[in-house]
């Protein structure tokens, strides 16, 4: 086994570990667990290890969703902010992005946006139902 990448938060490796298993790469995230143990200290980071003979082929998938520069292997790897963007791609990427999937890519934003508004209007409910209990049983 050798290390790819640190990071800092489980989070982060856990999204490159399962890139890199859904392009058939087996890795391994290491640490995870103390990290959420300690939250917020810094113990050497969470680590994402895989095999030495995938090393090249990982490289390569780091290369093209971002996480490595494509001018030079030797860069610092860089993280995206979050999974890949169609605003944040350059041109060369949106050509190679189907119009289907730029479709899905779309639903799935709106997807989201209705959830986060229920979601919202959940706790603004519960919040008003705590304020009313509050005010019913200390009265």
């Amino acid at each position: 086994m050798v290390e790819l990448k640190r990071f800092t938060k489980l989070s982060e490796a856990e999204i490159l570990a399962n890139l890199l298993k859904s392009e058939g790469i087996d890795s391994y995230v290491r640490d995870g667990f103390m990290n959420q143990i300690y939250n917020g200290l810094d113990l050497g980071g969470v680590k994402v290890e895989l095999l030495e003979k995938d090393l090249e082929s990982a490289m390569e998938i780091m290369k093209v969703y971002g996480y490595l520069s494509s001018a030079d292997a030797n860069d610092e790897i860089q993280i995206p902010d979050a999974a890949v963007c169609l605003n944040d791609l350059d041109d060369t990427q949106v050509s190679e992005i189907s119009d289907e999937d730029a479709e899905v890519y779309e639903q799935n934003k709106a997807k989201l946006s209705k959830f986060m508004t229920v979601i919202t209007f959940l706790v603004i409910l519960l919040l008003i139902m705590l304020i009313l209990l509050n005010k019913f049983f200390n009265s």
